[in-house]
């Protein structure tokens, strides 16, 4: 009983909170971009869950939680979608380029 109530507690305080999980996701999104057009991308290549979470203040489990209930991804999944839309702007951009 006792670890029923903890984990509805756990799973409510990202509801409660939605303001502070959008801040949240925000800060993801600009530390990614942040990332990528900086020298870290060659350095270091792509991001992991640990360096996100471990940038943001967070633990990497609570991070992907918080995505999940945010936008049904997980962190690993979200940084993948984000490298995928990176890529296909920049594929964009160079086909318009090159017309």
């Amino acid at each position: 009983m006792l670890l029923k109530y903890c984990d509805r507690f756990y799973n409510r305080q990202f509801l409660t909170r939605k303001k502070a999980n959008t801040d949240l996701l925000t800060k993801l999104e600009a530390l990614l971009d942040e990332h990528f057009k900086s020298e870290r991308l060659a350095e270091k290549g792509i991001p992991t869950v640990q360096f996100v979470a471990s940038e943001l203040h967070l633990s990497p489990n609570y991070l992907s939680d918080m995505l999940r209930v945010e936008t049904g991804q997980t962190t690993q999944q979200h940084i993948q979608n984000w490298v995928v839309e990176k890529a296909k702007e920049l594929f964009i951009f160079y086909l318009n380029v090159r017309i």
